[in-house]
């Protein structure tokens, strides 16, 4: 959106001379630009869209979250996350859906309500807000985005910590990806089994695992990919004809991202934040030296600025 970006426009050369504290600084004095900042071209379902239609939204918008409105009211009622969707898939207790209410049958399953899986006590912000007060509500969430609402709970538009990393990209801010990187990271080997992979993104809150061989990274693997392999004509095919077992045991190494694009520790967070922008990746496995020392993630980023 070209409006939000304007918002810090003037303030760019600023920013580069005087670091971080610039970036805190004009959030704190613009009251209300939220409603600038955020995107309005806002994709939203309704609490009786099923749940394989939300699955093919998200895959075709390439987005992780879709927010929840009644049909009627169209005020918001909660928010499907591709998080949601691994929970339901075979990663969490919403798999009992599935396995219990449906008998094991994923092709049924698939034409229940997101009402079903969706959450309902997710992070909200109003278009009179401060970008700070939005910010920091974002950042300690387990959400990588919240919609933004009118007086009567309509959903306006959507903001994401990718719209708030927008006024650092690229730029010099003097904070470094080894100082806000989380250096304990959760890989798994190319043999691992995908329902393996999902169970580690929802017991861990992880969108992103990096696959990995003796020390080497092979590739990473996203709720996205997991999404994209699950509305695929080849796996309709084999669950209808063997069953959903045999989908959640395939190794991962044939869902994962080969080419990744990793940054260095001592890169400047603008650097990285300028990388996750322009290929729309919310996170960056750190490589020192060819070795895996930790991941970034744009959470990461905006955190070191609160």
């Amino acid at each position: 959106m070209k409006r939000g970006a304007e918002i810090f426009a003037s303030d760019r050369g600023k920013s580069r001379e005087r670091g971080p504290l610039e970036f805190k600084s004009h959030l704190v004095e613009r009251e209300g630009d939220l409603g600038l900042l955020c995107r309005k071209d806002v994709i939203t379902v309704y609490s009786s869209t099923r749940i394989e239609e939300a699955i093919e939204e998200m895959v075709r918008a390439k987005i992780k979250k879709l927010p929840v409105i009644d049909a009627g009211t169209k005020r918001l009622l909660g928010m499907v996350t591709s998080y949601d969707i691994a929970d339901f898939l075979g990663g969490g207790e919403k798999h009992n859906i599935i396995t219990k209410r449906h008998n094991g049958n994923y092709l049924s399953a698939i034409n229940e309500p997101v009402r079903e899986i969706m959450a309902s006590d997710i992070p909200r912000a109003y278009v009179e807000e401060s970008l700070e007060e939005a910010m920091e509500r974002l950042v300690k969430s387990k959400y990588t985005g919240m919609p933004v609402l009118d007086e009567n709970d309509r959903v306006v538009g959507i903001i994401t910590e990718r719209d708030f990393i927008k006024p650092i990209a690229g730029l010099e801010t003097g904070i470094s990806v080894r100082d806000v990187m989380t250096e304990e990271v959760l890989t798994l080997p190319p043999g691992a089994p995908l329902i393996d992979a999902m169970r580690a993104m929802v017991r861990n809150v992880f969108r992103r695992i990096p696959i990995t061989s003796e020390g080497s990274l092979l590739g990473i693997i996203t709720t996205i990919d997991i999404l994209s392999h699950f509305i695929e004509k080849e796996t309709f095919s084999k669950i209808r004809s063997s069953g959903l077992e045999i989908v959640l045991n395939e190794e991962i190494s044939r869902l994962m991202t080969k080419e990744v694009i990793t940054v260095s520790p001592d890169k400047d967070v603008g650097y990285a934040s300028k990388i996750m922008l322009d290929r729309e990746i919310g996170g960056l496995p750190v490589l020192s030296n060819g070795e895996l020392v930790g991941i970034v993630t744009e959470k990461d980023v905006i955190s070191s600025f609160i």
